[in-house]
């Protein structure tokens, strides 16, 4: 403010020394005083409005202690005070703008703060979430491994009890065979077979499973496979009896494998005993899949001599028979349809719940 007084004060005291015209140049100069201070130098507006008013009121008192004519004086003063009047204006809106971005510039700042601050503390949150994913991680890990490790002992532990399992039951069919072969009593030595085959199809199941991958389901097809040749190679030296196997891999548990090893032995004996006694040769047929409603199909028959017309299957005092009727539709929760024309025939159907 200063210099703008001095500099209007400087410039006015030439306009008054001055004679016209010389002195009309000046007046641009101090026009160019007023631009200057009021947009340039970016002065405060009241600062800058001050310093103009001075020089007008300087430019006043210097006009009339020097005898300015009076229509000089209006003219001139109608001149300043409409400069400075439009420069007030100037000053005032680029101080406005000015106070206005300085505002804007500080709400930026803070909100920049906050958004800096509220990324710290994001940060935060995700550098503590992170270490305690990674702790969780670890912790199941540590917890895989312990349970895998305790699912490889339980398959270790099944694998040992299925084998001794077998083991024993060899061993009990081992000693009714030695029974057998100590006796010169007929029936004897057919109950003594057939309770040495029951056990073996037993045994069999449980050396599926200590074979099997899997510890909770057999093939059964395999199993099939395996039982029915030897039971027909142990019950009977001839070699007459053909088979007719078309059976599709159906695994099945352990629950269901063994009343259906028992099912498939008792039809057997009965075929091997009654079937073929005239003829002493024949064709056993065995059939396993699944049906259309996802229900295991076991169905067993002979080509042997059949029964009595009205023979009925579930009325006979016979231990076999009532024991496939009991397997099958009391273990199994399966029917069970026996049919002895031209033969005997079985049709076993089932599901095996414990594999659902």
């Amino acid at each position: 403010m200063v210099l703008e007084v001095l500099a209007g004060s400087i410039i006015i005291v030439m306009i008054i020394s001055a004679p016209p015209p010389v002195n009309y140049s000046y007046y641009a100069g101090l026009i160019l005083v007023f631009m200057m201070a009021y947009t340039v130098t970016r002065m405060r507006f009241i600062m800058v409005s001050l310093g103009g008013i001075i020089i007008v009121l300087f430019y006043e008192i210097a006009a009339v202690t020097t005898g300015t004519p009076l229509t000089v004086l209006i003219n001139n003063n109608f001149f300043f005070i409409g400069a400075n009047i439009i420069g007030m204006i100037a000053s005032y809106g680029i101080e406005r703008s000015d106070r206005r971005n300085f505002f804007l510039n500080y709400l930026l700042n803070k909100e920049k703060e906050k958004v800096m601050n509220a990324n710290d503390v994001l940060e935060e949150k995700v550098l503590e979430r992170t270490a305690q994913l990674r702790n969780e991680i670890n912790t199941r890990k540590a917890a895989q491994k312990k349970l895998s490790g305790l699912l490889k002992e339980k398959d270790t532990l099944l694998k040992e009890v299925y084998h001794r399992t077998k083991n024993n039951m060899q061993i009990i069919a081992s000693l009714i065979s030695l029974e057998t072969s100590k006796t010169d009593n007929p029936d004897a030595k057919r109950i003594f077979k057939n309770s040495e085959l029951k056990i073996q199809s037993m045994a069999m199941v449980h050396e599926g499973l200590y074979e099997s991958g899997d510890l909770s389901k057999i093939n059964f097809k395999h199993y099939l496979e395996n039982l029915i040749p030897l039971m027909i190679e142990s019950y009977t030296s001839s070699s007459m009896v053909s088979l007719d196997l078309k059976l599709e891999d159906v695994f099945i548990s352990i629950d269901s494998a063994i009343p259906c090893g028992l099912i498939i032995s008792e039809l057997i004996i009965n075929s091997l005993k009654h079937a073929f006694r005239e003829t002493g040769k024949g064709t056993i047929t065995v059939r396993l899949s699944f049906t259309a409603d996802e229900n295991i199909l076991l169905f067993f028959s002979d080509d042997g001599v059949g029964v009595e017309k009205n023979f009925d299957f579930r009325k006979q005092d016979s231990m076999g028979l009532e024991t496939i009727f009991a397997l099958g539709e009391h273990q199994l929760h399966g029917s069970i349809e026996m049919n002895g024309e031209g033969g005997v025939s079985c049709k076993l159907k089932f599901k095996d719940t414990a594999l659902l």
